[in-house]
């Protein structure tokens, strides 16, 4: 499945996804190549083994800064792709630590 500009042979592109379509079809694949911060997050969150492009055109601080945040700095496409899985055991403990710090902000705003 893809979503792109001139298509790819071989490949289905979809365009025009519903949000719970889109994010059906990243909770459940198995592998998954974007060059979305939304999608790298997300793939991320669903503990999918991932590898995200970045764009020639820049915009490309905040895919970098996820991936340096949770320690998969690999997973950015550059010459050849990372055949490693991701340990999400790690990932998941720095998303829980970033989730439980939000909360926690959140807590003390509604609290004042």
């Amino acid at each position: 499945l893809a979503y792109t500009v001139k298509g790819i042979d071989g490949i289905e592109d979809r365009k025009n996804l519903a949000p719970q379509e889109w994010l059906s079809y990243i909770k459940n694949a198995q592998y998954v190549f974007t060059n979305s911060f939304h999608g790298f997050a997300l793939s991320l969150n669903f503990n999918k083994q991932v590898w995200v492009a970045l764009s020639q055109i820049g915009r490309n601080s905040r895919i970098v800064d996820l991936a340096n945040r949770y320690g998969v700095e690999d997973r950015i496409i550059e010459d050849k792709l990372c055949s490693d899985e991701i340990d999400y055991n790690k990932v998941n403990e720095r998303i829980l630590a970033d989730v439980a710090r939000s909360k926690q902000f959140l807590e003390a705003i509604i609290n004042e």
